[in-house]
């Protein structure tokens, strides 16, 4: 309260550059703002202090944001306070439209002109809790008005894939102007209009190519590159794989027990570890039994040597990382894993996904036609979401030291055709042949050697087929690169 009335006073000229902003006595009153020249319990610059409050009434969230328009805007925020929407404790729920934009200005500045069930996010453009998620989908109208730069237009095409495209207008704000800019420059009528027209976008997918060639042109001259690309956590395997752009189906194969599935456990608990939320399904293991392999590779210990202690430990590490599984069910397709991703994907902003493994979604008659099936619907969603599809898939019983080729992938030739990766992970059968070998055993051999040849065998994105060495330590479910040391070692 005493940084309100001191905003109303006028204190370090705050409350007139607010009215210079366009912003009312009224929406002031309505909001709460203050000034101060405190943040966090630090001196900062004169700042407008702006509280969000919780439906109980309750300050949830403090921002703070620099008075001087002539200065560089700074934003801070007061810590240990939650992450909420502005506005959001009022909205009302029988109403069918919402508005969210991106600042809390250019809320007040909406709520002005009559668009009074309007949020927005406190965290920039490409933000997005799941809490939010579930507030937001509530309406069955949501407009967004972002900003007109890089980031307002690829965070809203972001949220409108995880909030529901046929319900998801867009705000066309005039020459790239925020709310606040419109409201100043052309008054409360055209702000309100620019809601009141907000239009669905155009079908999505439907280009034209002297569109695509501006695009690709304005991109070259700013000298930006908005293709994400996925890295390997092994370096070796990133020289011979590169880079997985969005969009992509990488299929994975191997024999039996050759460390497909541990492999893409232990880089997807890498990309979880880098903040890159991601989300396994598996048709073969438990989520106990992924879980206690994901101990295993943490802590480096087998599965019999698992502690309370451990689990303690790697609680603490993982308990924040975005790493979600999915099980076998009794009505498992293709469809409802699918699903499954869709919601891990608009609640979570998760575009990494493992499916282990091709046989168990295909099963019955009619394989080749049901594998089809899985790798269309894995590639029509990695495209869709500008994801990353990572598909398992067996390949044909050969001889046991034969190296996997394309052609040796199992079923529909559409797993090969459709994917735009395809590596196999590959481990020498050391299994005895004869009954003179299996004399010769004292019980610690391996079956499989422990060097392991990634062998890619298709890269639409990097020509050339290359390999790299991997050494497994499959009592730890986990890879390592492979050392001078561990070519001269016998396994």
């Amino acid at each position: 309260e005493p940084y309100h009335n001191a905003l109303l006073k006028n204190e370090y000229n705050a409350l007139q550059l607010l009215y210079d902003r366009g912003i009312t006595k009224e929406a002031i009153e309505r909001f709460r703002l203050g000034v101060s020249t405190v943040a966090n319990g630090k001196p900062c610059q004169p700042s407008y202090v702006i509280p969000t409050y919780n439906e109980q009434g309750h300050i949830a969230l403090v921002k703070y944001r620099t008075v001087d328009p002539e200065k560089k805007k700074v934003m801070l925020r007061e810590a240990n306070m939650e992450s909420v929407l502005f506005n959001a404790a009022r909205l009302d729920r029988t109403n069918k439209r919402i508005v969210v934009c991106e600042g809390e200005f250019d809320a007040i500045s909406l709520w002005q002109v009559g668009h009074t069930n309007v949020v927005s996010v406190p965290a920039g453009a490409k933000s997005l809790r799941p809490e939010w998620v579930d507030i937001i989908s509530e309406f069955d109208e949501i407009v967004l008005a972002y900003d007109n730069d890089k980031s307002g237009i690829e965070g809203q095409n972001e949220l409108r894939k995880r909030l529901g495209e046929a319900k998801t207008y867009i705000a066309e704000l005039p020459n790239g102007n925020d709310c606040n800019d419109v409201l100043l420059k052309y008054g409360d009528t055209q702000l309100k209009e620019v809601i009141d027209n907000a239009v669905l976008p155009p079908i999505e997918g439907l280009n034209t190519i002297a569109e695509e060639l501006l695009e690709l042109q304005r991109e070259l001259a700013l000298g930006e590159d908005n293709e994400k690309k996925l890295s390997w956590m092994f370096p070796k395997l990133q020289e011979v794989i590169g880079g997985i752009p969005e969009g992509s189906l990488t299929v994975v194969t191997g024999r039996a027990g050759t460390g497909k599935t541990t492999l893409l456990k232990q880089q997807f608990l890498e990309w979880a570890k880098q903040g890159e939320p991601v989300f396994m399904w598996c048709g073969e293991m438990t989520s106990r039994q992924l879980t206690k392999q994901l101990i295993q590779c943490l802590c480096v210990i087998e599965e019999h040597e698992i502690t309370m202690e451990h689990v303690q430990d790697v609680y603490d590490q993982v308990k924040d990382m975005p790493f979600f599984f999915g099980q076998m069910g009794l009505e498992t397709s293709i469809d409802s894993v699918l699903t499954m991703a869709t919601q891990v994907y608009q609640r979570h902003g998760c575009k990494i996904v493992m499916i282990d493994n091709l046989v168990t979604l295909a099963r019955g008659r009619d394989q080749l036609e049901k594998q089809s099936e899985v790798v269309i619907e894995c590639k029509k969603w990695a495209q869709h979401y500008n994801g990353h599809v990572f598909l398992v898939a067996h390949p044909r019983k050969e001889g046991s030291d034969t190296v996997e080729s394309r052609e040796s992938i199992a079923g529909s030739q559409d797993v090969v055709n459709l994917a735009d990766l395809v590596f196999t992970v590959f481990r020498k059968d050391l299994s005895p042949r004869t009954a003179n070998d299996i004399e010769t055993l004292d019980g610690t051999q391996n079956t499989l050697s422990r060097k392991t040849t990634v062998l890619c065998l298709k890269n639409r994105y990097n020509p050339g087929n290359g390999y790299c060495w991997l050494y497994n330590e499959g009592e730890y479910s986990r890879f390592r690169e492979c050392t001078i040391e561990d070519f001269n070692r016998e396994d």
